[in-house]
């Protein structure tokens, strides 16, 4: 972000995005608001761009390279696991880790 700020966009942390804002079939703008705040449009002359969890879907962005998803990634939290350093365990076509962390947890 703060390459992106260096770069002079104007970045809207905790902004959270409820639709986009078209203008002669282009982007022009976001509409939402901040966490409790009012309702509110923000436009961008053209040059805005959404990142959310509906990625492509609302703007009718071309897919291409779509392919399933073939990793899943789970992780816990443990207390009562003594360990010095993280350790990583490997077999074919998986992998376990175990990392200390704060609070005396070990997430794994």
């Amino acid at each position: 972000m703060d390459a992106a700020r260096a770069a002079g966009a104007e970045v809207l942390e905790g902004y959270r995005v409820e639709d986009v804002v078209f203008g002669h079939d282009r982007v022009v703008g976001i509409r939402g608001h901040e966490k409790g705040g009012t309702p509110a449009t923000e436009t961008a002359g053209g040059r805005c761009r959404r990142q959310a969890l509906d990625g492509p879907d609302a703007v009718g962005a071309r897919r291409y390279r779509q392919r399933p998803a073939s990793t899943l990634v789970s992780y816990t939290y443990w207390s009562g696991v003594a360990m010095s350093g993280g350790e990583l365990y490997r077999r074919p076509s998986r992998a376990v880790a175990a990392f200390p962390t704060n609070d005396d947890l070990t997430m794994i």
